[in-house]
Order: C-alpha cells, then structure tokens, then sequence
C-alpha cells in the first residue's frame, strides 16, 4: 500500500487513462477496469469476481458481498486449503469461494457521484452478466493502457490508491474513506488525508478568512490611524 501511494495519478493522467481506452478494441471492458478502480477504488479481486446484481442502479451503490460462489483456479486453491485446515468439506469451502479480503471488505460503495462511471456500469452490465476476465488480464491491460497514455510501470493497486487519493482531496472524512476503501482501520486513510492536506487548507481557509482577520482587528480593543506618508507608502507599487 505504502508503494502504491507514490504511484497515484493525478487527474491530468487519469483522463490520459481513460482517453487511452477508447483507442483500444475493447474500449468499454478497459474502462470498466480504470473506472471501477480508479474512481471506485475496487481491488483488483473484487473487479474479477463482481456480478451484474452487485450493481444497484436505483440507489447508485455498488455491493460487495460476503462471498461469491467462484470456481477459478484461485479460488478452488483457496477452498482446498480452508477444507484442509478447518473442519469443512471441500464442497462446503468451495460455495464460499470468492470472499472479500477482510469482513471490512463487505461494504456498500456509491457511484451516482460519477456521471461516466454509472454510464460505463450500465454500457458494460448490458453486455455481461459477470465479469469475464482472469486477475492477469485486468494487470496486463493496465500496463498496457499505462504506456498507451505515457504513464510508466502502472497497476491496478496504483489505480486503487488514485481513486483514495481523490477522495481525501475532496475532503471524505476519514471513517467514510475507510468504510469506501473497506478497510478495517481508519489508519489507512490518514496518510490519504494528510497527503491531500484539503482538510488542513479547508480548517486553515476558514479560520484565515479576511472578514475573520477584520474582525481581529476591530475586536483587539487596538486603533490603527495611518497618517499621509503611511498611506502613500501602502498604496505605493512595489
């Protein structure tokens, strides 16, 4: 994580990305990827598994579930692996297969904030009613739409942290980045915030207002009286 928010893009770049897309032959697939990543903040797990009905059009949130049946070679490992070392059948670990990372993982994320990104959800869901794509596919067309748009060594977790990166610049509080990201603590989100330093601008803005420092002044119990040659030098250019 800590590697993937040096890696940010800014939003010169991002629509660099998603201009890339339209150059491709599966131009709406790529910008399912970029946008669901990048604005949404998806991990790359979640875009693979994701289903048409985590979509919810009417409300505008998308719903990551506690688990979706999946039978990949990922997923079938996995299921192996829990059958082995816990007191389930391997039948049983399977129907669970995919789990989001962590119980934090489960969570509601809001898109109607985004025009293109419901219209790109829309565009694609109307084609496929789950995503038909292996982990290493989304990777490799993000490289590749990377060096498309002049952006070097790009990937999907770099897209993740752009999509937190621009939340906290629009001053999402902490325990909502979180809750968004799906992340257990909220200390993942304050490198976010401080890297933005909107809040800190936001706090500072307000309490440096200019009727805020007027106020100062005619409240200080002080009288400030400029004489003629004061004027002039005030009002003099520099």
């Amino acid at each position: 994580m800590g590697r993937s928010r040096e890696d940010v893009l800014n939003e010169e770049e991002f629509g660099r990305l998603v201009e890339a897309c339209d150059r491709t032959d599966h131009p709406i697939q790529n910008r399912f990827i970029v946008l669901v990543a990048g604005k949404l903040g998806l991990r790359k797990a979640e875009i693979v598994h994701m289903k048409a009905n985590w979509v919810n059009f009417g409300e505008g949130i998308l719903r990551i579930p506690a688990h979706e049946p999946c039978e990949c070679p990922r997923c079938r490992r996995s299921a192996k692996e829990k059958s082995g070392n816990h007191d389930i059948s391997y039948e049983e670990a399977l129907s669970h297969q995919w789990q989001p990372k962590s119980e934090a993982g489960i969570r509601g994320v809001p898109f109607g904030h985004f025009k293109n990104v419901e219209e790109t959800l829309k565009e694609f869901w109307s084609k496929h009613d789950e995503f038909p794509f292996k982990r290493g596919t989304v990777y490799n067309r993000v490289k590749k739409l990377g060096r498309m748009a002049g952006i070097e060594n790009l990937y999907p977790h770099a897209l993740r942290a752009t999509a937190a990166q621009r939340h906290a610049r629009n001053d999402v509080d902490p325990y909502t980045l979180s809750s968004i990201m799906g992340w257990q603590s909220i200390d993942r989100a304050t490198p976010y915030i401080r890297a933005s330093g909107s809040q800190a601008k936001k706090k500072l803005d307000d309490k440096y207002m200019e009727e805020n420092e007027g106020s100062f002044w005619m409240n200080s119990g002080r009288v400030f009286s400029l004489t003629e040659r004061g004027k002039k030098l005030l009002n003099s250019p520099k």
